[in-house]
């Protein structure tokens, strides 16, 4: 079994460019986020539904859609996302930065996060492509390695779409 608590196995990877569609959504929808397996219920004003190229689905505030999207700032464009037409964009490579670790597909997993959600990694549904396997993953800690209290699980399928094969 591989351990996911062992900070010497993950890697850093690094967002590369996806074409991904967008559509700003208004409080109160409901999102059901596959990779994180909960539904998320909007809260801003102005929401930014952004649907990948595995068909995974995230919703960003303002500000960290515009960090990490590349989204033409002319007012044109913008007056049509803001209408709820959905609109064709692509990630902006190198915003994103996380470790991660590969458990292979046939190792279940489970991580607890900080919200007290239970996430499963690796469940056998035949819906779903795990491709190599899900990937336990972190966001850089203030040391530069992993910061294993905020852990989660990302669909496999869905990380080699956004950082990269594995």
């Amino acid at each position: 079994m591989t351990d996911i608590h062992n900070r010497s196995l993950y890697r850093q990877a690094t967002v590369k460019d996806y074409a991904c569609t967008v559509k700003v959504v208004h409080p109160g929808i409901r999102v059901y986020d596959r990779n994180r397996q909960r539904i998320v219920i909007t809260t801003e004003k102005d929401c930014f539904l952004v649907t990948g190229p595995a068909g995974e689905r995230e919703v960003y505030n303002e500000e960290d859609f515009m960090a990490g999207f590349d989204f033409p700032k002319d007012e044109k464009s913008r007056k049509k996302l803001m209408k709820g037409k959905l609109y064709k964009i692509k990630a902006r490579a190198g915003t994103g930065k996380l470790w991660y670790l590969r458990v292979p597909s046939h190792e279940r997993f489970t991580v607890y996060t900080l919200s007290g959600a239970v996430i499963q990694g690796n469940v056998s549904d035949y819906s779903v492509d795990h491709a190599n396997g899900d990937c336990a993953i972190c966001p850089v800690g203030m040391d530069g390695g992993p910061d294993m209290a905020k852990m989660t699980v990302m669909n496999g399928k869905v990380f080699c779409e956004r950082y990269g094969s594995l």
